[in-house]
């Protein structure tokens, strides 16, 4: 089977993506204006193969109004335990973002809004943003926060994933849009930087520092800690833009990750398509796409050519053989 990007025609960003106890995929994104002029708030699609897609509904009817609620995006979920928790950016009433979760006991839902989790100032003075929950070493479970300009802190997460059970600890510099993946016993955490709704000037990529420890310190090539000096060098891009700046899809970023059944592990996040550029309203529109990862001998990841391609290529096996 061929799949080509993106996978959906709507916009998409910020995808998060889950495999459910049924097989099936499931994806979610920041509300977007669609072409039929409808915002769902925090859209959810499904799919047996990554290829062919439907949509299920939506997290929420209305945006949460706790903290005043203005508007929602970036999310990301995890099954911890018996339940499906959704972490999710909420614009409060003071035009402050914050952090909170809901829960399913499937990925169509119907969700539980479990309300307020992580306030700014909980955050070491950082503005916490782009939630993503990841178990360590020992089998805990965290929240990584990014934000890119003031740094990426973690919090421990109480067993049910429902409430913080401790303080946040700074563990890399400011990233936003960020995804750790564990693999060949690093921790790899991707961190998108740029800006992501410019249009044709949008700049957004994706680079990767690794560590032993979930906590860190995160690393670059050379074995040095990445600081907020060095966090952005070139030999660490994941996935960018073309050297020649012609390609079809600029500004990826802000991705989550699967494996599937041959092992391989790949990456579904948003990007620009230049064929369709904007939106309704003007804004700028962001799909969802898919790239496989490639592993380099140093043990570093990137997509083909290190960007995000529109040519038809094999899809994830996501069925063994018997």
């Amino acid at each position: 089977m061929l799949y080509q990007n993106p996978l959906w025609k709507e916009s998409f960003p910020d995808p998060s993506v889950l495999r459910g106890e049924d097989g099936s995929m499931y994806c979610y994104g920041t509300p977007d204006l669609w072409e039929e002029g409808k915002v769902l708030e925090i859209p959810i699609l499904s799919s047996p193969d990554m290829v062919h897609w439907r949509l299920e509904g939506s997290v929420f009817t209305a945006c949460p109004s706790w903290k005043g609620g203005k508007r929602l995006w970036a999310c990301e979920i995890a099954k911890i335990k018996e339940r499906y928790v959704l972490y999710y950016t909420l614009m409060d009433g003071e035009e402050k973002p914050r952090i909170g979760c809901a829960w399913a006991a499937s990925p169509q839902g119907p969700f539980t809004d479990a309300g307020f989790l992580i306030a700014p100032e909980d955050a070491l003075g950082i503005w916490a943003i782009d939630p993503y929950p990841v178990k360590d070493e020992e089998g805990g479970w965290y929240l990584v926060c990014g934000n890119y300009e003031q740094g990426t802190c973690m919090f421990p997460l109480s067993e049910d994933g429902l409430s913080l059970c401790g303080g946040a600890v700074l563990i890399a510099p400011g990233y936003e849009g960020v995804c750790v993946i564990p693999h060949g016993g690093y921790y790899y955490l991707l961190g998108s930087l740029g800006t992501c709704t410019d249009g044709e000037a949008t700049s957004y990529h994706l680079v990767c520092a690794r560590s032993r420890h979930l906590q860190g310190p995160y690393l670059d090539r050379e074995g040095r800690p990445v600081t907020e000096e060095n966090k952005d060098q070139k030999a660490l891009w994941v996935v960018g833009r073309s050297e020649d700046g012609r390609g079809r899809f600029i500004g990826p970023g802000n991705g989550s990750f699967f494996i599937d059944d041959t092992g391989e592990i790949w990456l579904v996040l948003h990007a620009v398509d230049r064929q369709h550029m904007f939106l309704a309203d003007g804004g700028t529109k962001r799909v969802l796409c898919m790239e496989k990862l490639y592993w380099d001998e140093e043990g570093f990841p990137y997509t083909e050519n290190r960007q995000v391609s529109d040519k038809e290529r094999p899809a994830p096996c996501l069925k063994k053989e018997e």
